[in-house]
């Protein structure tokens, strides 16, 4: 039977990019087939058959399914410290994927900062209780995009046109940078201004979903390293069991996916930061 791994995120283009990025990590680790790869595990969200968890389904499923679970397992600090943002939504999703009909070989939160580093430390604060206060064993992922998850499949362009060769070279002229290799200055807020991720990649793409399917299916991993150091991408990762000793780091955030899922399939508990 394939492992089942859990991914929590707010859009279908997160998961399908974050699960991108994992399956060719785990490609490279196992010399398996994308074929051979769907025997062995799946990605689903609080069940089964289903895509993913979305955030802003979580206060809900809460209410529906953790009715009789005490009150204050969802409410008051962390380890004595007040709750950084998301800290909060990242302790009820854990604690519905702990009391979920089948439990995950592993969790993978992935979710855009926006901006707001603050982010990483509440989902970092829900992590932390959730294995040390909840004995929760899967190993936890925790992906923040920098600002947002278009810097990552940026990361993972290369023109294959001419058209979007001419394309990235009117875009270098008109930013002052190599949009694919500096993602993490598109910071832009709103999605068509010119300092846009979204926009960015949708003149590179298109549009096209397949196309930017391409940017994650196949990419190199090195240079997703290198390209992607300030988008949360390629930050140093170490993967803790549950004495909290450190056992790999310097690895990419694709590398923490699958890093995360290879001790889920070894039923280790740990936990990886991106």
């Amino acid at each position: 039977m394939p492992l089942s791994f859990a991914v929590v995120c707010e859009a279908k283009a997160d998961k399908d990019t974050a699960c991108g990025l994992a399956d060719c990590v785990f490609r490279s680790r196992l010399a398996a087939s994308q074929e051979a790869l769907a025997q062995q595990r799946t990605w689903r969200g609080l069940d089964a058959g289903t895509e993913f968890l979305k955030w802003t389904d979580i206060k809900h499923l809460v209410r529906e399914r953790l009715s009789r679970l005490p009150g204050h397992l969802f409410h008051g600090h962390f380890g004595g410290e007040e709750a950084k943002p998301d800290a909060h939504v990242g302790r009820r999703a854990l604690l519905l994927l702990k009391h979920a009909t089948e439990s995950p070989a592993a969790i993978f939160l992935i979710r855009d900062d926006d901006r707001d580093e603050d982010r990483r430390k509440g989902l970092e604060q829900a992590r932390k209780e959730a294995v040390e206060k909840h004995a929760m064993r899967a190993p936890i992922v925790i992906g923040l995009a920098h600002p947002k998850r278009e810097a990552w499949v940026l990361a993972g362009f290369e023109p294959q046109s001419d058209r979007e060769r001419t394309g990235l070279k009117e875009l270098r002229q008109e930013l002052g940078f190599q949009p694919h290799e500096a993602a993490q200055n598109l910071t832009a807020t709103h999605d068509d201004d010119q300092n846009s991720a979204k926009r960015v990649l949708r003149m590179l793409t298109g549009g096209n979903r397949e196309r930017e399917a391409k940017c994650w299916e196949n990419p190199n991993l090195k240079q997703l390293k290198a390209r992607g150091a300030e988008t949360g991408l390629a930050q140093p990762g170490v993967l803790r069991g549950r004495a909290g000793q450190p056992e790999d780091a310097g690895q990419t955030t694709a590398e923490a996916l699958g890093r995360g899922a290879d001790r889920g399939a070894a039923g280790a508990p740990a936990r990886a930061d991106w």
